[in-house]
């Protein structure tokens, strides 16, 4: 089992993730902001205890070279791309999968 001692968001997932919870305010409701806030954070902590969950990206983009990708449970189509290195996992993105994931690198 490897364990993440060091857990990032680097700045363009915080910013993704700001955008989509806004996203469902504006489109949904509050709760469904929450919610969705929340199965972010449980999928975080599942990240942290089993970071080698994710299948690797076949993308080509440098910014995702040799990262993994796991979809938020009950928010699928919102997928986390990471990347883990020795004791550290950096959540790069988080990107609806239906947007134009290379464009948006």
């Amino acid at each position: 089992m490897n364990l993440i001692f060091i857990f990032s968001i680097l700045p363009a997932a915080q910013a993704d993730l700001s955008n989509q919870a806004d996203y469902y305010v504006r489109e949904a409701d509050v709760d469904t902001a929450l919610r969705f806030l929340d199965a972010v954070e449980r999928t975080f902590e599942l990240l942290k205890s089993q970071p080698h969950m994710g299948a690797f990206t076949k993308l080509s983009h440098p910014v995702l070279e040799k990262s993994r990708f796991v979809a938020i449970k009950g928010f699928n189509r919102i997928l986390v791309f990471y990347r883990v290195q020795e004791d550290r996992l950096d959540v790069i993105r988080v990107i609806h999968g239906y947007r134009d994931i290379p464009a948006l690198l």
